[in-house]
């Protein structure tokens, strides 16, 4: 198992998301999408998208796939292992279409055959999300599964220069951005 420090940062109103990926306090990447484009920064470099907008952004994860299934409780990890907290949750299930493709490890592409993805009922708030990938032939990864964890995710109004605040090295790659 694989461990990353994620940021998740989205504006639905505004169609804007920023997506950082960190391992042992390192940046790996960051992902500033917008309505017409992506711009993915590395702690060297930087480039533009405009194949990649924040909807298609949104569907390499499978999360456009998703029906609501139930509603069950899962519990929270917390710091004390002693310490037990429940959510009560819609659980979301479904098959990302053929057309889905996960980029993971440095840009190799793997097509997801089910998503399942966890929101809170009350505030809609997703807590988790999961891709599951087939094991055959066709898959020329290891990849079996992957997922996203936002236990403490809260809804709330941030600051979006989050959503503008780019490695200076990117300021030549910000045409496509509207504030």
């Amino acid at each position: 198992t694989t461990k990353f420090s994620t940021v998740w940062a989205q504006d639905d109103v505004h169609k804007r998301l920023f997506h950082q990926v960190a391992s042992n306090g390192i940046v790996l990447y960051q992902h500033f999408v917008f309505p017409t484009c992506a711009i993915y920064a590395t702690n060297k470099d930087c480039n533009v998208n405009y194949n990649i907008n924040y909807t298609s952004y949104l569907q390499q994860f499978g999360l456009d796939s998703l029906t609501k299934l139930r509603i069950e409780q899962i519990r929270i990890s917390n710091s004390d292992p002693n310490q037990k907290t429940y959510a009560n949750i819609t659980l979301y299930r479904g098959e990302p279409s053929d057309s889905t493709l996960y980029s993971f490890n440095g840009g190799v592409l793997a097509n997801p055959k089910l998503a399942m993805a966890y929101t809170d009922v009350s505030t809609g708030t997703l807590y988790s999300w999961q891709l599951y990938f087939p094991r055959n032939k066709l898959n020329q990864t290891s990849l079996y599964w992957v997922e996203y964890w936002y236990p403490q995710m809260v809804p709330s109004i941030s600051d979006s220069a989050i959503f503008f605040d780019f490695p200076s090295y990117c300021s030549n790659f910000t045409g496509c951005v509207n504030k």
